[in-house]
């Protein structure tokens, strides 16, 4: 799995972006999009087994997002109150995928 933590400051919102410029699959390729509420920042250079987030499993929420090669993910977090965020995505399989993540303060 490929994970981002971030915080987001109070009152204050930003932008997480996801795309991928390089998926296996061909135009069936694709990954899922998961958010955890909190920070975890529990693997090495931000990737993780699956079962290195057991602990937070029930915690983790399913965007209903197929982030395919020709799709973006968008979305803007924030609140009134300082909130943390780490959204997943495994690697799909069959070989190698190219991501892009950016976050951006609005």
């Amino acid at each position: 799995m490929v994970y981002v933590p971030f915080t987001v400051d109070a009152n204050k919102q930003g932008q997480l972006t996801v795309n991928c410029t390089k998926m296996p699959g061909g135009a069936n390729g694709y990954t899922d999009i998961y958010v955890y509420k909190g920070y975890w920042d529990e693997g090495t250079n931000h990737t993780c087994m699956s079962n290195n987030v057991y602990s937070i499993l029930s915690q983790i929420h399913s965007e209903d997002y197929e982030l395919k090669g020709a799709t973006t993910y968008t979305q803007t977090f924030g609140g009134s109150t300082q909130e943390s965020y780490t959204v997943f995505f495994v690697f799909p399989p069959g070989g190698q995928a190219t991501f892009h993540v950016t976050y951006k303060p609005i």
